[in-house]
């Protein structure tokens, strides 16, 4: 797995980064995932309070600009 940015020097692409072998990667994307997993349980036992203003999920179709005064939707 390459990770890095890539530049072209003299018509060629060239790699810039170190190249990961696959199981690296994969030890990396399994440590991620445990990480992923337990702040995932942290933020069901602390239950934040949702941010009043903030869309938490939205479809793009039901896109609608709230006005922070008024708490009601912009025209």
């Amino acid at each position: 797995m390459q990770f890095g940015k890539r530049v072209t020097k003299d018509g060629r692409v060239l790699p810039v980064g170190p190249l990961w072998p696959a199981k690296q990667f994969d030890v990396c994307y399994e440590e991620m995932r445990s990480l992923e997993n337990r702040l995932d349980d942290l933020i069901r036992v602390i239950k934040p309070e949702p941010v009043p203003g903030v869309i938490q999920w939205v479809s793009l179709s039901d896109l609608v600009r709230i006005d922070p005064v008024s708490k009601k939707p912009d025209k």
